[in-house]
């Protein structure tokens, strides 16, 4: 059973819910309705049950949720990495004009825009501009 509470007088609502492994996870609600915070509550027991049940796979929402961002931030966020692993500058300037480059030719806003056949298109591409 899932409950709902205020947080250090915040005005949204959070809800407090054990995942599928057992351990207490908190989520905002991001609503001040309480109504909405319950039916957001139900949504997450409900998919905690179907992950326990073995219906779904816990893998799978990562991969959903990461399906949902768009690309710009997937490319952001392994810049942020490369930086922060210690990479040269020229280096990372390097990666972000063919990854800027990439997501312009085959106009990919989410990563399930990104299939095979338009990343060859656009290596083809490069192959023949040299």
């Amino acid at each position: 059973m899932a409950s709902i509470f205020r947080r250090n007088g915040s005005p949204n609502l959070y809800v407090a819910y054990f995942d599928h492994t057992g351990r207490r996870r908190e989520r905002s609600a991001r609503t001040t309705e309480r109504r909405v915070a319950e039916r957001i509550a139900a949504k997450i027991e409900e998919d905690v049950a179907l992950t326990r049940a073995g219906v779904v796979d816990p893998r799978n929402a990562g991969y959903v949720a990461a399906g949902k961002m768009p690309v710009r931030r997937h490319a952001d966020d392994y810049l942020a990495h490369c930086k922060h692993v210690g990479q040269a500058e020229r280096h990372i300037l390097n990666k972000k004009g063919h990854l800027t480059a990439l997501l312009h030719t085959t106009r990919a806003s989410r990563i399930s825009d990104l299939d095979a056949d338009a990343v060859s298109k656009h290596l083809r591409g490069l192959k023949d501009t040299r």
